[in-house]
């Protein structure tokens, strides 16, 4: 795994429409969040189209839809603490956490310092 970039497969829209808007600086922060995490980061979405947004059931106003966000898979407790304690160390402030993933955007529009449960 190179801890220095995603591949554009992780980062392209899952619908097939090809759309990749991410945000340079969102991506860097993310990858400084992978080095500190020392885990794999396993992206389930990341660019989003408005299509498939909606087939996800994304708000209309989805960071996904900016290139500001991205859904990553954990596994177990120890993969969601390595995951989160990164995020945090690299100053993200707006997270979702599911069962089995984690949201994650660097959305300058929305609240700020702001963790909820999916």
């Amino acid at each position: 795994m190179n801890f220095y970039k995603f591949s554009d497969r992780e980062l392209r829209c899952k619908c097939g429409c090809g759309k990749m808007n991410m945000s340079f600086e969102f991506m860097d922060k993310l990858i400084a969040a992978r080095i500190i995490s020392d885990t794999p980061y396993i992206l389930t979405s990341a660019c989003r189209c408005d299509k498939r947004n909606k087939d996800e059931g994304g708000k209309p106003n989805s960071s996904h839809l900016s290139g500001l966000a991205v859904d990553i898979a954990v596994v177990d407790s120890r993969t969601r603490f390595r995951v989160l304690k990164g995020l945090f160390t690299v100053g993200f402030h707006r997270i979702g956490i599911g069962s089995n993933f984690i949201h994650v955007d660097d959305d300058t529009t929305k609240d700020k310092e702001v963790v909820w449960l999916y």
